[in-house]
């Protein structure tokens, strides 16, 4: 069914990527301190893993890289965080894409998005795709919350149970590795890169800070 797609889908005709890129980059330095923080966190990815796709799920990482994050390559980063924001998308997106490219694909995704997809971990393991998730455990929806908290809106809903996650990674025969620094966390992509199988890289806000103290 997807290389019927594909052959009845029209060749998208070239645009001006390289323009739009340089204009958001332009712009960076007005945007706020976390911001700047998660799109060098992608700067990291990028220049680690230049091969590599990454595809996004709703998380306050991929909402920087929307603003100004510049891929390795044409088609190398995508997400369905904007419109109804699709929570779970990340890791099957990239379990397909990596069985499509056969070639690793890194995903950053949010604890609360993860939960909308845990059964996934174990199809990632069957296929052995080449899946490295980043993911972000802030214990809660922190992208939302951080809108309430800027509309002075008492946050509700936002701090939400959080199970351990790595933990049912390891459970689902994953590779888990902690980072806390911006070197930590190269050095667990390369590694990544190289091992069979799906990795989970588990950050909380001790990287970011990590992040935005260089800026």
């Amino acid at each position: 069914t997807a290389e019927m797609l594909l052959e009845a889908s029209a060749a998208r005709p070239a645009g001006d990527g390289a323009a739009r890129t340089a204009a958001a980059q332009a712009g960076l330095a007005e945007l706020e301190r976390p911001m700047r923080g998660d799109l060098a966190l992608l700067d990291l990815v990028r220049d680690t893993l230049p091969e590599a796709m990454i595809l996004g799920d709703s998380t306050q990482c991929t909402y920087a890289g929307n603003l100004g994050f510049c891929p390795a390559w044409p088609g190398g980063y995508g997400n369905s965080a904007t419109g109804y924001g699709t929570l779970g998308y990340g890791l099957p997106a990239a379990i397909g894409a990596s069985l499509a490219r056969s070639g690793t694909v890194v995903s950053p995704m949010g604890d609360g998005g993860l939960q909308f997809c845990l059964g996934e971990l174990a199809s990632a393991v069957e296929a052995e795709a080449q899946v490295i998730l980043l993911l972000y455990d802030n214990k809660g929806y922190g992208e939302i919350k951080s809108s309430m908290v800027a509309q002075n809106v008492p946050p509700i809903g936002v701090d939400i149970f959080t199970p351990d996650l790595a933990a049912i990674a390891r459970a689902s025969n994953w590779a888990v590795t902690g980072v806390e620094t911006p070197e930590a966390l190269a050095e667990a992509l390369a590694e990544a890169a190289t091992r069979k199988g799906p990795t989970l890289v588990h950050y909380d806000d001790t990287l970011r800070r990590a992040f935005r103290a260089r800026l």
